[in-house]
């Protein structure tokens, strides 16, 4: 419940407003009125909270894609070398850079020819710069992978075949033994 010296208060801040309405409207002129001032700080207000939170949202997805690449390059122990022809267009003469490298930890480190190496996180660069250097990095971690499938796909066949010789070994060691426990 209200007191009687707050309703006095809100009484008196109404009546003031409705006072300065009418003097503020007088002397803004003919270029834009009190009520479209108004209406148009309310619009921005709405932009701005719908911006805000866009740019939340785009910031979210911005960091589940760099935790995509990172854990996938983690958790196969893959290295990302990209050479500088991918990210420089081949009719530009590739300038100083020599190659791109990718970690785990979302570090992208550009090596140049004279030796220098810059490095930058992922998550400092913005979305749209992000894409581009994710639609040139996607294309090489898929191919890495291929590698890494390869390797154990070579790995699951040989110790395949060696688990079939040692099944049969096993076989062969335990028949002697059961024939000897029957008598």
């Amino acid at each position: 419940m209200k007191t009687e010296a707050e309703a006095k208060r809100e009484s008196k801040l109404d009546s003031n407003l409705s006072k300065d309405v009418s003097d503020r409207s007088d002397n803004m002129g003919t270029a834009l009125g009190l009520n479209e001032f108004i209406e148009i700080i309310r619009e921005t207000n709405d932009e701005v909270l719908q911006v805000e939170e866009l740019r939340a949202h785009v910031e979210e997805l911005k960091e589940d894609l760099i935790r995509y690449l990172t854990e996938i390059v983690e958790e196969y122990e893959l290295e990302l070398k990209v050479p500088a022809e991918s990210f420089i267009p081949k009719e530009k003469n590739g300038g100083d850079l020599q190659s791109v490298f990718l970690n785990k930890s979302g570090i992208i480190s550009y090596n140049f020819k004279n030796g220098s190496v810059k490095s930058y996180r992922l998550s400092d660069y913005q979305p749209a710069e992000l894409m581009t250097i994710f639609s040139v990095v996607m294309p090489h971690l898929r191919d890495s992978l291929r590698i890494k499938r390869k390797d154990y796909e070579e790995m699951s066949n040989t110790l395949s075949k060696i688990r079939k010789y040692l099944t049969f070994l096993k076989e062969k060691i335990k028949s002697p033994q059961e024939q000897v426990a029957l008598p």
